[in-house]
């Protein structure tokens, strides 16, 4: 499958704050294999102080 599938927000892997004291993290996309099969889907983080 093409990566270019999905739809990242940019920056890549750089914390962006959304509240004090919460950022948002987004990160590339994971390949998930299922049923013979991979699905690809990104990874968000969210990082709470």
């Amino acid at each position: 499958m093409n990566e270019n599938i999905i739809e990242l927000y940019e920056p890549i892997n750089i914390p962006k704050k959304v509240d004090k004291n919460i950022w948002i993290v987004d990160s590339g996309i994971l390949k998930m294999a299922m049923y013979g099969t991979k699905i690809p889907f990104p990874r968000p983080m969210t990082i709470v102080q």
